[in-house]
């Protein structure tokens, strides 16, 4: 359980990545890997494996 002063595990860092990506796509429409790192101020890295699990979810 996280709470203040308690850092975040991977899974739920990366669930906020997601949240993040997911929010983006929706309010900007189609973009770029590229664009998305951009504007949400993830590495390209990130972004590329946050789209990887949501394609595999069906969500993108």
């Amino acid at each position: 359980m996280t709470g203040p002063g308690t850092p975040a595990g991977p899974q739920l860092i990366r669930a906020m990545n997601e949240q993040l990506v997911l929010g983006l796509i929706r309010r900007a429409g189609t973009l770029s890997r590229a664009d998305v790192a951009r504007m949400s101020g993830l590495s390209k890295p990130t972004v590329s494996l946050a789209l990887t699990n949501m394609e595999r979810a069906g969500l993108v």
